[in-house]
């Protein structure tokens, strides 16, 4: 190796380090050109495109077009309409009405459907609140009106069928009588028009094959049901679960009301006691349907004491369709009727509560989220315990435990789910975004694609993440990407993210999953590309290319970052700020986000970036230890340095806020990097021969070679007992001239166990005493002239037992 007097090497790496800055300049100016701070978001059309006007929600079919469901259509439109298909012809989005707004208000005021008669002295609301929808995934085979007052069995195919879920209000009498058979949670209708040969119907018409004479006189207004022009097979909406169909299946969920008084009270722990040991049914205080009354009975009614029978104060979010696109899973957080419902979307089986959550008066502690479902065969999260089922993933909660989490339910079909597993807690959670708020983390919107990668919104982060098959965290969008999205866009900032769909996109190129949300600001369905974590180039891959990027735009810790390198950060980590009043800093609610350290550790996890790599290279070599030259602390003050620069050491989440090195490259990240070299890559330790030929002076020279020694002391320990002595030479000799490894006398990790083992040996031997480290002790004299002939040779390569 040629040796450089220290300066000169110094005004050579500099120069080095110039044009690798300048190549990273260029690199992100050429790629600023196609990509942009907030490049992965899609905007795709307004209410006002559809016709809609408030857009409740969206979905999609599989030829690709949207569908979308108003709150409040555009009523200057003729025909209003409520869902509408939209198509793009490659540079424009036109809308097809396919339910007018006023089948929905006839719907709403309908109480015998069969006869498609609204009766208008009903009270309650007139037009309802449809909260979101979906397509049937699969085939659906339905028994339906032929409008003669006969049925038929009638084969749905994919896309036909559109299912709502609504958060309307009770329909009531005049008398204030609640109707709850009459109160639609989920219905649907038939998408298909123009041509039904079920009833020879071809062509656009007015006819109505169900109920073409069907009206509803309310004051001076007179509707004709399916009015203007658009014919549907039915013409008509269903109900697939009522209020009352949701009452019946709390009342079916309370197995420890005993007594059937549609509450769980001492009165049914009595009737418990009094047959406690003894054959039982259901009414005589067996909840778990084994035949007897024992202590799992009771434990259920403890769970469900206090529990009873009443209305739904907070149904409608989006629902999920189980695996095989017969039924459909949906939340409820009521505090009578809160937990997780399976509908048979066929009307051949009851709704059924399969997970009673909370009775708690906390809605926060309540089961609040969209559910997100996915099959064992695609992915099992709990594969120690093999069943075969749908899994349904919904925020953690009181009774499910894990609030701040995330829990899954495994569904074989039993009457009830089982207790949830924990896929990740509100500490895993809150150390990889770095939250440090005192609300806990909640996840009100989660999807997943086809192998079960989770995809999720957090309300207090505002960002929507992904949390892969690999058990990984990564940023999708951050809150500070979504505000200047919608700025970007001429709307205010508002952070609602809801309905969360995940489909297939090939619209950078290469096929990537889009995640879609409804935004209601911008009134209008978004998609954000989930590009792979760390192509930042948005090539598909990831490469020199990205981390030169990345380099580019890597700031000290906590340090704001500028709006054109928010795509680099990969946590969604809002900038701090130190509040007086709590004493304590905070994050800043819609302030700019934060690249630094914590996101390269991040993107260690999906790119081969080792600790101590300070230039991204693949390697940890003497070109990272002459960066940490250069910038290693020797000034009072010197605060500025980041990970390309050897500040790589500091592990703790908070570290930036209250450490005396922060910013600083020091002994600490030599530490992390002689760890890396010596122990992870298996490489010779850096010996006082190179750091001389390399030219390292003053207190760097000094904390090098000894946090290498540091390193190196326990390598020669083959038996794992803190002691160096005979009984690892014994270990050695007889395993002398074989391959090895550090149990078998292989000290210097080089494969084999020879002579330079023994001299490893001979230099850490401490006889019948404890190793200490070669900070805690000095080297024994007699080691002195084996240090001297291993440095010579230049050929110890150690590593941590």
């Amino acid at each position: 190796m040629i040796f450089a007097p220290h300066c000169l090497r110094n005004a050579i790496f500099a120069q080095d380090r110039f044009q690798r800055s300048l190549l990273s300049c260029i690199l992100w100016i050429f790629s600023a050109s196609f990509c942009t701070a907030q490049d992965q978001f899609n905007f795709y059309f307004s209410g006002s495109t559809a016709g809609v006007g408030d857009i409740g929600s969206y979905t999609f079919d599989a030829a690709g077009d949207f569908w979308v469901i108003g709150r409040s259509p555009i009523v200057s439109q003729t025909p209003a309409p409520r869902i509408s298909k939209l198509s793009n012809n490659g540079s424009s989005w036109s809308a097809d009405p396919h339910v007018l707004d006023e089948d929905f208000a006839f719907f709403y005021r309908s109480v015998d459907l069969a006869s498609g008669i609204a009766d208008a002295s009903l009270g309650g609301p007139a037009l309802g609140t449809p909260a979101s929808f979906l397509l049937n995934p699969a085939p659906l085979t339905l028994t339906i009106p032929t409008g003669s007052g006969g049925t038929m069995q009638r084969i749905y195919q994919p896309g036909e069928l559109a299912f709502v879920s609504d958060a309307m209000g009770v329909i009531a009498e005049q008398n204030g009588t609640p109707i709850l058979s009459a109160t639609k949670k989920i219905f649907r209708y038939d998408l298909r028009k123009v041509h039904n040969p079920d009833f020879g119907v071809d062509g656009t018409t007015t006819q109505q094959p169900d109920y073409a004479n069907a009206t509803i006189t309310n004051g001076v207004n007179t509707i004709q049901f399916g009015a203007s022009g658009v014919t549907d097979f039915n013409d008509a909406f269903a109900v697939v679960m009522s209020e009352q169909d949701m009452q019946d299946a709390v009342a079916a969920s309370l197995t420890a009301d005993f007594n059937k008084n549609k509450v769980v009270e001492g009165l049914d722990l009595q009737i418990w006691q009094a047959n406690y040991g003894s054959a039982a049914t259901g009414t005589t205080g067996d909840t778990d349907a084994d035949g007897d009354a024992d202590g799992r009975d009771f434990l259920t009614w403890q769970r469900q004491l206090g529990l009873k029978d009443g209305g739904s104060d907070n149904f409608g979010r989006s629902f999920a369709w189980s695996s095989d696109g017969q039924s459909i899973y949906a939340v409820d957080a009521g505090s009578n009727t809160g937990g997780i419902y399976r509908i048979d979307a066929t009307q051949q089986v009851a709704a059924r509560r399969i997970w009673i959550d909370t009775k708690s008066d906390d809605f926060s502690s309540r089961i609040n989220s969209e559910p997100a479902v996915i099959h064992t065969s695609a992915r099992d999260f709990d594969p120690a315990n093999p069943a075969v089922g749908d899994q349904i993933i919904v925020e953690g909660s009181l009774t499910g435990g894990n609030e701040g989490g995330v829990n899954v339910y495994l569904d074989t079909g039993a009457l009830t789910v089982t207790d949830p597993l924990h896929l990740f807690s509100e500490a895993d959670f809150r150390g990889f975004a770095e939250y440090i708020g005192d609300s806990s983390p909640q996840y009100l919107s989660l999807t997943t694609d086809q192998v079960g990668n989770l995809y999720f919104h957090e309300i207090q982060t505002d960002g929507v993440f992904v949390y892969d098959t690999q058990g990984r965290f990564a940023k999708i969008a951050s809150e500070a990407e979504h505000n200047e999205f919608q700025l970007a866009n001429g709307v205010g900032v508002n952070d609602t993210v809801l309905d969360l769909q995940v489909r297939t996109s090939n619209i950078p190129g290469f096929t990537v999953n889009e995640v879609i949300y409804t935004d209601d600001t911008l009134d209008a369905p978004v998609g954000i590309l989930a590009y792979k974590t760390g192509d930042f180039d948005r090539d598909n891959d990831l490469d020199a290319s990205d981390f030169a990027l990345f380099a580019s735009a890597l700031g000290t810790r906590g340090a704001p970052a500028a709006l054109e390198n928010y795509k680099f950060d990969l946590n969604g980590n809002a900038v701090l700020a130190f509040d007086t009043e709590d004493q304590r800093f905070e994050h800043v609610s819609n302030g700019p986000v934060v690249v630094d350290w914590k996101d390269v550790k991040i993107l260690q996890q999906f790119a081969d970036i080792k600790n101590g790599d300070a230039n991204f290279d693949g390697a940890v070599d003497f070109l990272d230890l002459d960066i940490m030259s250069l910038n290693y602390y020797t000034i009072s003050g010197q605060t500025a340095e980041t990970w390309i620069d050897g500040d790589f050491a500091s592990i703790d989440p908070d570290y930036f806020l209250d450490a005396s090195d922060v910013n600083l490259v020091n002994r600490v990240d030599l530490d992390v990097i002689a760890d890396t070299w010596v122990n992870l890559l298996g490489q010779s330790p850096v010996t006082v021969m190179d750091a001389n030929s390399h030219g390292y002076v003053g207190q760097f020279r000094i904390d090098l070679l000894s946090a290498f020694a540091d390193i190196s002391a326990l390598s020669a320990d083959f038996n794992d007992d803190m002691f160096v002595d005979g009984v690892d030479l014994q270990i050695w000799q007889s395993n002398f001239g074989n391959p090895g490894n550090g149990l078998t006398g292989d000290a210097d990790g080089d494969g084999d166990v020879d002579g330079r083992d023994f001299l490893l040996w001979e230099r850490q031997f401490t006889g019948n005493a404890p190793l200490v480290t070669a900070s805690q002790s000095t080297v024994p004299e007699q080691s002195c002239f084996c240090l001297s002939l291993l440095v010579l040779l230049g050929c110890i390569s150690l590593r941590r037992l």
